[in-house]
């Protein structure tokens, strides 16, 4: 046993500790208090490093690092939906990683044949699975693009729903954290780390 960290304010924030587990199989994580009550939110277990973004920076995955249903291409990383086999509904959701308080956007980059103006799906950026936010249409011909304000710096999950009207690959999930409101930025010509 070996002391995670101590406690020492009442405002939400998240530890960091390393600890070595097994390469393979279960293991165990405890917590005991000194005094005090404390209570658990919730915790995220991370293999690696993970820094949030800052003002003006943004950070792409290939869409296949997200949960998702379809089937991944390797050769790229994309996740490949079919309308003839994939079923209509969530079909793609991530990062559940935690997002410093600010204004972002998450974009989505999308092969598709379909014609413009097909509704390929909605989206929509969640905290948790009872707060629910409105599902934004991903038209077919326009960009995916999506702006969320994080008010806390809770795990951001972007989700991803399925609408069967025509095959598609998402490549990759792009967020950018925007500047204070004070400045300018226009992200129209920005490649989002792409």
């Amino acid at each position: 046993t070996e002391p995670v960290s101590r406690l020492c304010s009442s405002e939400w924030r998240w530890l960091k500790h390393d600890f070595s587990a097994p390469e393979y199989g279960p293991f165990r994580l405890y917590a005991a208090l000194d005094s005090g009550a404390v209570t658990l939110d919730s915790a995220c277990l991370l293999a690696g490093d993970w820094r949030p973004l800052e003002p003006g920076e943004s950070i792409s995955f290939p869409a296949a690092l997200f949960f998702h249903s379809g089937h991944t291409d390797l050769a790229d990383g994309s996740v490949k939906f079919r309308r003839m086999r994939d079923a209509e509904g969530v079909a793609l959701y991530g990062p559940r990683l935690p997002f410093e308080p600010g204004r972002y956007s998450a974009l989505l980059a999308v092969e598709t044949d379909a014609p413009h103006g097909a509704i390929l799906g909605r989206m929509r950026v969640q905290w948790n699975d009872s707060e629910q936010r409105p599902w934004i249409d991903l038209v077919a011909g326009r960009t995916a693009r999506l702006d969320f304000e994080q008010e806390d710096n809770l795990p951001v999950n972007f989700v991803f729903a399925y609408s069967r009207e025509a095959d598609l690959a998402i490549t990759r999930v792009s967020f950018a954290r925007m500047p204070a409101p004070c400045d300018t930025y226009d992200l129209s010509d920005k490649p989002f780390g792409l």
